[in-house]
């Protein structure tokens, strides 16, 4: 017979917000450890032999998790899932997306919520890995039964102890911000919300960046910074700002799918604005880097645009960084013409499609383009922008969309030039505006120097 252990006791660090009660609350983060025998100090965490099983092991592979609705692996990126099985016992289990939706938490303790399929549950199943010793499985339990075979303890609760809360008024995401203009964007959102029409308490910002070292680093940097330091912006400091980083590859749909999943089942009552900066700049000029430079500024940058606009508030603000390299006074008249006429997206790709095709036989100039992948790109990313705001306010959609040239800002895809330009925080600052401040309602512009500008000139 299974001998019933001592119940787990399972801490969270730096717990940020209240109890749990269903999929829209405010989300905890921490990592997730065990004091009791027999899983003394050993962390939640993803098996050494088998990525997709959560276990619970060695601190030195601790991993932390954003806690709401759903449970979510800041290392990967993952969900901690509950698997759908007949035994009464339910594996848990990690996926791409955030399938089970009914955590919660009971005071300090982890339930899956009333009025989910699983109903109101507390118990799960603990059992010693048949691959590695000194790590546990985890299964949801329902009913008596344990995997046969197994050393498991019955009946165990986890807990998560509330050190203190944080809920959100406001919710902003800016991509491409470890460094350059979305680095001095965050830091500029934090410095500017407080006398910002949208204060109304608590703002979270979230950093995305491709690698999530450096994108960490990129919190860590500005937690320490001397201007936010000053102004008591962050919430450590006694302010109303909170800056996370989340991982996003601008590139990959999966991974935009993976932050859109984040944001809709960790703030259900949705998010303030987005700032798409994230982009490439390539040296050199041929079908390869036009077809790639494309793909990341024009196609991949709209994508990511149709995917977290369903996720803004009604009064929301959706911001596509482009460059004054994007003006149309370096095109034919006809292909200008063809810009500023488009209507729609698929006009705007129709003109990105057409200089592809022109680049692949060296023959763009000829068709009224430059020989300038990142310039194209832009101008499409106007356009596109343009054409998505029209459509929006032609739905009766309140949210206000609009592209803007931050200035010749010195960043890493400018120090190869000889004129040094803005700084970064300098270059943030019609972004910003756009995102949080009283623009009386504009949605379609191009905006540079912080007012509205004519695209051609």
């Amino acid at each position: 017979m299974l001998r019933s252990l001592a119940p787990i006791l399972l801490l969270l660090h730096s717990a940020l917000a209240a109890p749990i009660e269903s999929a829209t609350a405010a989300a905890t983060i921490g990592k997730i450890r065990g004091v009791r025998d027999p899983i003394y100090h050993l962390y939640l965490q993803a098996s050494p032999k088998n990525a997709s099983i959560p276990v619970l092991g060695p601190e030195s592979a601790a991993d932390e998790f954003t806690i709401g609705g759903t449970i979510q692996s800041k290392k990967t990126s993952k969900y901690l899932n509950i698997a759908t099985v007949s035994t009464s016992y339910k594996p848990l289990v990690w996926g791409a997306t955030g399938e089970t939706t009914a955590w919660g938490l009971e005071g300090d303790t982890i339930i899956t919520v009333q009025g989910s399929s699983y109903g109101r549950q507390l118990n799960f199943l603990v059992c010693a890995s048949t691959d590695t010793t000194g790590y546990y499985d985890l299964f949801l339990q329902m009913g008596s039964d344990t995997p046969s075979g197994r050393t498991c303890s019955n009946y165990q609760t986890i807990h998560l102890p509330i050190t203190a809360t944080m809920s959100y008024s406001r919710i902003g995401v800016v991509t491409g911000a470890n460094k350059g203009i979305g680095l001095g964007a965050v830091r500029q959102l934090a410095l500017q919300y407080p006398n910002s029409p949208l204060n109304n308490g608590p703002f979270l910002i979230y950093l995305t960046a491709r690698d999530q070292g450096r994108g960490e680093a990129a919190v860590k940097s500005l937690e320490q910074d001397a201007q936010l330091k000053q102004a008591k912006a962050l919430k450590a400091d006694g302010g109303l700002s909170e800056i996370k980083f989340h991982l996003l590859d601008i590139t990959s749909s999966s991974s935009i799918k993976g932050l859109a999943d984040h944001l809709k089942q960790t703030h259900g009552d949705g998010i303030d604005f987005v700032i798409n900066n994230a982009g490439i700049a390539m040296t050199g000029f041929d079908a390869n880097v036009v077809k790639t430079t494309l793909d990341c500024n024009y196609y991949k940058t709209l994508e990511a645009s149709h995917a977290f606009l369903p996720l803004l508030k009604p009064t929301g603000r959706l911001v596509n960084v482009a460059s004054m390299s994007g003006k149309l006074n370096k095109y034919s008249e006809e292909v200008c013409n063809r810009f500023l006429a488009s209507k729609t997206e698929d006009d705007v790709t129709s003109i990105m499609k057409d200089f592809a095709a022109a680049v692949e036989t060296g023959k763009e100039k000829e068709a009224g383009f430059p020989s300038a992948a990142y310039a194209v790109s832009k101008a499409g990313l106007i356009g596109g922008t343009k054409a998505l705001a029209s459509a929006q306010k032609e739905k009766g959609s309140g949210v206000l969309i609009n592209s803007c040239c931050p200035g010749y800002v010195y960043t890493d895809m400018t120090k190869h030039h000889a004129t040094r330009g803005k700084t970064v925080d300098e270059g943030a600052q019609t972004p910003v505006l756009l995102a949080i401040h009283d623009i009386q309602g504009k949605t379609g512009g191009f905006w540079q120097n912080e007012k509205e500008i004519d695209w051609v000139e």
